[in-house]
């Protein structure tokens, strides 16, 4: 067992669980099958979690910039500090470091 978890080879990606297969040799196949990809892109498995983590972020961002749009459209004049002030007031709990950032990537500003 343990030769077969250090090099999963080309057998991962042969290796299928049944429906009724243990929970133990489903987390295995797919443990085998992300390994042997980012191996053949020569890519840490880290990198994964940080891709992860950059995809939420980006979707974040993304709902907070339609939330600044909206605030900017009903007063054109605020600035990055009293869209933050008036985000706070609608409930969303946000830095104003993020909202500058957000409002220059933008051009909102």
């Amino acid at each position: 067992m343990q030769e077969f978890l250090k090099s999963p080879g080309v057998l991962a990606h042969y290796i299928l669980p049944r429906p009724n297969s243990p929970w133990w040799f489903t987390a295995l196949t797919q443990r085998l099958a992300a390994t042997s990809f980012w191996r053949s892109f020569s890519v840490s498995k880290s990198f994964t979690l940080i891709l992860d983590k950059m995809l939420l972020v980006k979707e974040d961002d993304l709902a907070l910039r339609d939330l600044i749009e909206e605030i900017l459209l009903d007063f054109p004049c605020y600035g990055y500090r009293r869209v933050t002030v008036e985000l706070h007031r609608r409930g969303v709990k946000v830095n104003h470091k993020r909202v500058l950032r957000i409002m220059r990537q933008n051009n909102l500003i």
